[in-house]
């Protein structure tokens, strides 16, 4: 995976490549990278933006884009990176959550 220099916008992204009971799942993580390390916070909900699972390479949206097609799970954190999941077909505009003011969203597809 190499960060792309031609895309104005960066994301912050993180592939996991696991194998559980003979399924192979891609998982991306998305994040607009300022969120990185963050605690976002509303009422009793707290949600920590882990450099474990979230912190990998700052990438461009075709880049970002090229991963979440091959993606069978996906998070996503933030305006911009929520935005791309839409802008991909992979998020529902109406099943956007926020936690205070940040966008976050999750996709999976089911394997048989």
């Amino acid at each position: 995976m190499e960060a792309c220099e031609d895309d104005k916008m960066k994301y912050m992204m993180k592939v996991h490549e696991v194998v559980r009971y003979g399924i192979r799942e891609v998982i991306v993580a998305l994040c607009d990278p300022e969120l990185v390390g963050r605690t976002l916070k509303e009422g009793e909900v707290e949600f920590f933006v882990n450099p474990r699972f979230y912190e990998g390479e700052l990438v461009g949206e075709e880049e970002a884009k090229s991963w979440l097609e091959r993606a069978t799970i996906a998070n996503f954190v933030g305006k911009n990176s929520v935005e791309l999941g839409i802008k991909a077909g992979l998020v529902d505009p109406e099943n956007v959550k926020h936690i205070g003011k940040v966008a976050h969203a999750q996709m999976v597809i089911m394997l048989e």
